[in-house]
């Protein structure tokens, strides 16, 4: 995987031991020619479909899920292609759940603008404390990706579809 040069704003996430760096900046071009798929948000001038759509600084866990849900949704490439992009960024249970999905029958989607945090999961009774619910919307409606923090690492353990979509 080629390494960018980081040049402007860094969201910088540890995901299943490797750092993935996300800079949000004019001068980035995209790493493959998949990044000026479908899946990137309306507004963003940079051609990066994880860059946020209206260029504000996005929380850790809002690029994270950016960052999860563009790589799950991306449908450009085979089964092993995607499953080792989006594999790192899942937790154990992400993993059990997303394993056997084919990206051909992920729907096509279009960000349409910035994630939010809907739900920080925390406190002493928490399932996964320090967890978010972030929101990101799309052409089909919000999908929310559920998020827990790990030793410094946002990895999504499930996702939840707008109504309608499968």
């Amino acid at each position: 995987m080629k390494k960018p040069i980081l040049v402007g704003a860094l969201a910088a996430v540890l995901i299943g031991g490797g750092l993935v760096a996300v800079v949000v900046s004019q001068n980035t071009e995209p790493d493959t020619p998949a990044a000026t798929s479908a899946l990137s948000p309306s507004s963003s001038s940079a051609g990066d479909p994880t860059a946020p759509a209206s260029g504000a600084a996005l929380s850790e866990a809002e690029q994270a899920a950016l960052t999860v849900f563009t790589t799950w949704a991306d449908r450009s490439s085979n089964y092993e292609a995607w499953w080792a992009r989006l594999e790192p960024m899942l937790s154990p249970a992400g993993k059990a759940l997303y394993q056997y999905t084919d990206p051909a029958n992920i729907p096509e989607l279009t960000v349409t603008g910035d994630p939010r945090v809907t739900d920080a999961v925390t406190g002493p009774n928490a399932v996964t404390p320090g967890g978010a619910n972030v929101a990101v919307p799309t052409s089909a409606g919000a999908f929310t990706v559920q998020l827990e923090h790990d030793h410094g690492d946002w990895l999504m353990y499930a996702m939840t579809f707008p109504q309608g979509v499968q």
